[in-house]
């Protein structure tokens, strides 16, 4: 067993090794974080999440669920982009965690501009894209869990009626989640994004000094937004009424500059948990200070919690975010 975990956790950091020196990458849209939860703690979370919203996070966390877990979410982005998200867990006894999920981004429209209409040809197109899948995690030990999230990817382009342009690829998440036994620490891995490059449909024209050089130039592939997240979380104070946690992330993307996030929730009675987190390592400090607040209460078929969260923009506008987070 303990030869198996190893395989588990170097196999995948051996494998981002050799994917994840491109420099670039499309479907960004994978990289607009998921949840008030871990967004509350500027994504210091890849140690933290044990229900559904995990799936978006560190798949390995959902097999901390032990009925079912339902997690609802909504982005407000900017420039009236929004991202809808839904996930769904069920656990099945000693066969695992099973999950669903979908998360869908829609651009809003905007009017079209061509190399020959620039000011506008009173054509309102829209930028689409989602990432759905299913999921699965378990304990292989007492200590250690292991979580997979297989996917499909798709981007829709605006259409034009000689090239109508869509992208859809498939790819994988995994993670791992360790209990260090010295307190409550808990240790997460996971890669985000893994798969095959990408390749948008239909032609376009190549433009050169204002003429076309050819009409039926074939769009080049583009690589995944691999992402590796490596975290640490615990509990540093705890009484009856009063809990405190903090947790520490390394988020090393394969298109961007590493960063480090630092993230705490307190939690008041069980009920109301207030966040707060800061990423350090990014150049602009968009969306680098985070906060968060969620309301909790249990029921007699479960608990709910409802969740905000507020992104700093810097010198680009405020990201809202709100969820809903059922346990059955």
């Amino acid at each position: 067993m303990k030869r198996l975990i190893i395989v588990l956790l170097v196999v995948p950091l051996l494998l981002f090794g050799q994917f994840a020196k491109v420099g670039s990458a499309g479907a960004k849209f994978l990289n607009i974080g998921i949840g008030t939860h871990s967004m509350g703690m500027a994504q210091a979370f890849t140690a933290v999440g044990n229900d559904a919203e995990a799936i978006y996070w560190n798949p390995a966390g959902i097999a901390m669920v032990t009925g079912t877990s339902i997690f609802v979410d909504r982005v407000n982005h900017w420039d009236g982009i929004g991202v809808n998200s839904f996930a769904i867990t069920q656990a099945l006894g000693f066969t695992g965690v099973f999950g669903f999920f979908y998360s869908g981004l829609s651009s809003g429209e905007w009017e079209e501009t061509t190399a020959e209409e620039q000011e506008g040809t009173n054509n309102f197109v829209e930028y689409g894209a989602f990432q759905t899948g299913v999921s699965y995690a378990r304990f292989l030990t007492d200590a250690f869990a292991f979580g997979i999230n297989l996917k499909l990817v798709r981007e829709d382009y605006p259409d034009f009626p000689r090239n109508p342009r869509d992208v859809t690829g498939f790819a994988m998440d995994v993670g791992g989640y360790y209990k260090t036994g010295f307190r409550d620490l808990t240790i997460g891995l996971s890669i985000q994004h893994f798969g095959a490059d990408l390749k948008p449909t239909g032609r376009y024209d190549d433009y050169e000094d204002g003429s076309i050089v050819n009409p039926e130039e074939e769009f080049e592939s583009y690589p995944l937004p691999i992402v590796f997240r490596g975290g640490l979380a615990m509990t540093v104070f705890e009484m009856e009424q009063l809990k405190a946690q903090v947790a520490v992330d390394l988020i090393h993307p394969s298109d961007n500059l590493e960063r480090y996030a630092i993230g705490g929730e307190v939690s008041i009675l069980d009920i109301l948990r207030l966040r707060t987190g800061y990423q350090y390592g990014r150049d602009d400090e968009v969306g680098a200070f985070n906060f968060g607040v969620g309301v909790a209460q249990q029921t007699a078929v479960g608990g709910f919690e409802l969740g905000y969260s507020y992104a700093f923009g810097n010198y680009m506008p405020a990201i809202h975010r709100i969820s809903v987070i059922l346990g059955l």
